[in-house]
Parts: C-alpha cells; sequence; structure tokens
C-alpha cells in the first residue's frame, strides 16, 4: 500500500512539473495574436517523444525528479536538438503495458522509448519472447524510432531463481531486438550487482517527507547509470532512419487472454 501511494504521489508531482504555457489560440504566451489572422480552430499537438514504463520510469524513490532517468533522457534529447516535453505512460502489468504500447503507436510519435518487462515475471519464457516481440513490433511499425531497454537489477541476490529469470528475459529482449534492428539500452548490465545502484532506507526521496528508499528500486546511482544506458542507445537509434511503417498491432489474442485470467497463447515464428 504505502509503494502505491509514494508512486501515485510521484505521478502527481510529474504531471506539476512546469511546461510551456501557451493560449488556445496556439501562440506562447506574451506574444499577441496578429491583429489580421483569421482566427483558426486549435490544432491538436502531440509531442514527438514519449516514454513507457513502470515505476522506475516514475521515478520512484528517487531524491528529486531532476535525477529521474526520463528527466536525464530528455536533457540529453533536448541537447541533440530535440524537442523532448514530459510525457510518460505509465503502467504496472502486462496488460496495461500493451495498451500503452497500442496508444503510443497510434499517437504519431517520432521516438518511443521503453522500460517494461519486470511485470512480466508470470509469463514463460515463450510468452515473454512472443509478447514482448509483438510489442516491439506494434511500436515500429508505427514508423517510429523506438529504443527498449532491458530489465534492471533490483537488488535480486545472484543465487535466487528470480535473478536468473529477470538475466533470462533481458537476454530475450537483447534477442528479439536485434531481429528488429531495434536499439537496446542494456540496463541489466548497466546495474547488475551494482549496490550503490538501489535506494536504501537513510536516502530520502521527493514524494513526501517521510518517504526513504526501499532497498529494490533504483536510487539516483541507479537512475543516472540508466540514463547512461538510454543514452548510448540512442546514439545508434537517431544514427538510423525508422523502419517503414507497416501498422501491424495485434494484440487482442494477447489481451483477451491476459483479461480473462487464461493462458497466453504463443504462435511461435
Amino acid at each position: 500500500m504505502r509503494q502505491s501511494l509514494i508512486l501515485l504521489v510521484v505521478l502527481g508531482a510529474l504531471l506539476l512539473m512546469p511546461k510551456e504555457h501557451t493560449h488556445q489560440a496556439g501562440y506562447a504566451a506574451g506574444t499577441p495574436p496578429s491583429p489580421t489572422s483569421t482566427p483558426v480552430a486549435p490544432v491538436p499537438t502531440v509531442p514527438p517523444v514519449v516514454f513507457i514504463g513502470d515505476s522506475v520510469t516514475m521515478g520512484a524513490f528517487v531524491s528529486t525528479p531532476e535525477n529521474m532517468f526520463v528527466v536525464r533522457v530528455q536533457r540529453d534529447l533536448r541537447a541533440r536538438g530535440l524537442e523532448a516535453t514530459n510525457d510518460t505512460e505509465w503502467t504496472l502489468d502486462p496488460y496495461s503495458d500493451l495498451l500503452a504500447a497500442r496508444k503510443a503507436a497510434a499517437s504519431h510519435r517520432k521516438l518511443i522509448i521503453v522500460e517494461l518487462g519486470v511485470h512480466w515475471a508470470a509469463f514463460d519464457a515463450a510468452q515473454f519472447r512472443e509478447v514482448y516481440g509483438a510489442m516491439m513490433d506494434c511500436l515500429a511499425g508505427s514508423g517510429a524510432t523506438v529504443v527498449v531497454g532491458t530489465i534492471p537489477w533490483l537488488n535480486w541476490r545472484p543465487d535466487s531463481p528470480v535473478y536468473f529469470e529477470m538475466a533470462y528475459y533481458s537476454q530475450i529482449i537483447r534477442q528479439e531486438a536485434a531481429k528488429r534492428g531495434i536499439a537496446v539500452a542494456d540496463l541489466w548490465a548497466a546495474t547488475d550487482r551494482r549496490a550503490d545502484a538501489i535506494s536504501r532506507p537513510d536516502q530520502p526521496c521527493f514524494t513526501e517527507p517521510t518517504c526513504r528508499g526501499d532497498n529494490y528500486h533504483p536510487g539516483d546511482v541507479g537512475h543516472a547509470l540508466i540514463a547512461e544506458a538510454y543514452t548510448r542507445a540512442l546514439d545508434a537509434a537517431l544514427a538510423n532512419p525508422p523502419r517503414p511503417n507497416d501498422g501491424r498491432c495485434d494484440f487482442d489474442k494477447y489481451l483477451n487472454a491476459l483479461g480473462n485470467g487464461l493462458p497466453v497463447p504463443v504462435y511461435g515464428p
């Protein structure tokens, strides 16, 4: 319950982060409209960059919003001359992950940055491979440049089953991304067994006065390492044009299974 409350506070803080203000007519604040212009209906604009991720993407347990990996990557994108506003799809389960991916694919983004997978532990390896691959097909099929991250190490003991499972699932992400020519930010390699990357109970977090690290989520050091991994992946991703848009985004069979508590189907290559 405490983690859920903290994550909701994080979400609220992100939504309150400053953004450029514009009037309804579309001109920047402080700039009067041309007296000779004909009023036109505002045209909705979609930020070109979107982040899709879980509680790590939401910045749970970092000390300040500025230390979140999302904000760090946004700074890097702006340094490259790319617009990067605070636009994030936050999810916590495979069902909502796929819905977020479908929404992002339909929203005409130029760049989609993904940090997902740790909540897919209920999938076996074959299910994980197929569904994650289908998600990458959907995102890349939209014509966007896509960067996916492997699973970050979240203080799992190296002799525990979950450690080997998450290491293997990270390898699946690498393999499936390579098949599709999608750049990978190797978060596992960047954080694996880095004790200094984990938030600790003696470290404050920004969400509320009594918030402290939880010995699980990345702290400030972890987010810096994650941001560096995405920055390296962006070097490769932005150097190559995105794949042609084929519009393929078929999640219905998976969503039906997940929504009804049924086994996720595997159809193979």
